[in-house]
């Protein structure tokens, strides 16, 4: 019986594809449209469709590589199974910082919407206190156990779709078909916009990629995972390029210098409600993304230390199963760099190094293709190709960092070359 019950605690198919969209799903996704627009003008339908595709090919692989393994871990397993140890704990260490600036950012991001309602948490001592409860609530949520957080996360996907698709479905009613034209780019467009619009809308996607960190949380990971990884991406590309399209077709040029474009939008067509169903939207969005990405943050030093590669005090789990050291370890580390403001860079690294992620974690498929011949349960056509083409977009989209961006990362990485031999003699010592 209790196996039962902890079976049916786990996130179910839907769950994962929840949980996926309230990760991705920031308050980002209420101010995406203007800079797209700006950057490419009515083309920038066509640098959706295009992210968007890019953004599935990686999925897909992802998705493959998750057929494969049951435990979570995500990048840090996969690079394990295929390229060893060292080049897994380089992967592993790089994920779990870059989750933390990640949470960092989106909880600073959250007070921050909380301060376009009242300017007390614009700053000082009031909003410092009030990132610590945020991060306190966060704390209490995980370490209580998975059931609740499912449930909170669940409900809080639902709250953030509900303005989204109640501004597609009644602006559909009031595009004006002149806006549209000409699709064609704007006379101060240039080639390297290009390429930087659909650097910005793949970010928008960030956190898609972080779901088989949490694989061991997930009734059947192996079948549902990856089909969940497909169905989240398919669904955010659909709403993304609904909402550039309703917010194009309504303000027309005008996006291009509004601020909060959706919100604009609404209020053209509804007036005051309308702006106040978006800025509710907005702060239910933002607390949404806090609560998923709070959720599997921690999950890769967990998997470090599970394999001994960290300390290993990070993996206790308390009666409810939960991780609860590491958890609140990651997430006080997570509070005090979004308390100190100097995550806005960190975050920027972080980005860096999502991509510098895809490129091991997309080639493993090449890898298992030969040496994992057991049957998996989700097998994309073309694998090797699509794997080889992903690593490649990765690279592509790295140009468009800065040098003191790869200088950051480059650090993080020589500094855990030491950590990774201590840990290695220690387990050979143990071993031998």
């Amino acid at each position: 019986m209790k196996k039962s019950n902890q079976n049916k605690n786990k996130l179910g198919f839907w769950s994962i594809v929840l949980l996926g969209i309230n990760g991705v799903m920031g308050s980002g996704i209420f101010l995406l449209p203007n800079n797209a627009y700006k950057s490419m003008g009515t083309a920038s339908l066509l640098a959706f469709v295009f992210a968007s595709f890019l953004v599935l090919l990686i999925a897909l692989v992802i998705g493959e590589n998750a057929s494969l393994f049951k435990e979570d871990g995500g990048p840090y397993l996969y690079t394990k199974e295929a390229f060893g140890n060292f080049v897994s704990y380089e992967v592993g260490i790089l994920n779990w910082l870059a989750q933390i600036f990640v949470l960092a950012t989106v909880v600073n991001g959250f007070i921050t919407t909380l301060a376009g309602i009242s300017p007390v948490f614009a700053g000082g001592w009031i909003k410092t206190v009030a990132i610590m409860m945020t991060f306190l609530v966060l704390i209490i949520l995980n370490v209580r156990g998975l059931k609740l957080t499912k449930y909170v996360n669940n409900l809080m996907t639902f709250s953030k779709l509900i303005p989204l698709f109640l501004f597609l479905c009644i602006g559909i009613f009031f595009l004006k078909g002149q806006n549209f034209q000409p699709l064609t780019l704007p006379q101060s467009f240039e080639p390297s916009n290009f390429a930087q619009t659909v650097f910005l809308i793949f970010y928008a996607f960030g956190g898609f990629e972080a779901l088989p960190l949490v694989a061991g949380e997930m009734e059947n990971p192996r079948k549902n995972l990856p089909r969940a990884l497909i169905v989240t991406i398919s669904l955010i590309s659909v709403i993304y390029i609904a909402l550039q399209v309703v917010s194009i077709g309504i303000l027309g040029p005008d996006l291009a210098t509004s601020v909060v474009p959706i919100q604009d939008a609404f209020q053209r067509i509804l007036g005051p409600i309308g702006g106040i169903v978006v800025a509710a939207g907005t702060i239910v969005a933002s607390a949404g993304a806090s609560v998923a990405t709070a959720f599997w943050t921690p999950r890769p030093a967990i998997a470090l230390s599970k394999n001994k590669m960290l300390p290993e005090f990070l993996s206790k789990e308390n009666k409810r199963q939960m991780p609860y050291i590491g958890i609140i370890v990651t997430l006080v580390v997570s509070m005090f760099i979004s308390i100190s403001g100097s995550f806005v860079y960190l975050s920027q690294v972080s980005s860096v190094i999502t991509f510098l992620l895809f490129i091991p974690t997309t080639l493993a498929l090449v890898v298992f293709r030969y040496t994992k011949k057991e049957e998996r349960t989700f097998k994309v056509k073309g694998g090797k190709t699509i794997a080889v083409l992903a690593a490649l977009i990765s690279i592509v989209l790295l140009t468009q960092a800065s040098l003191s961006q790869f200088i950051g990362v480059l650090i993080v990485l020589i500094l855990a070359v030491p950590f990774y031999f201590i840990y290695a003699t220690k387990n050979s010592n143990e071993k031998g």
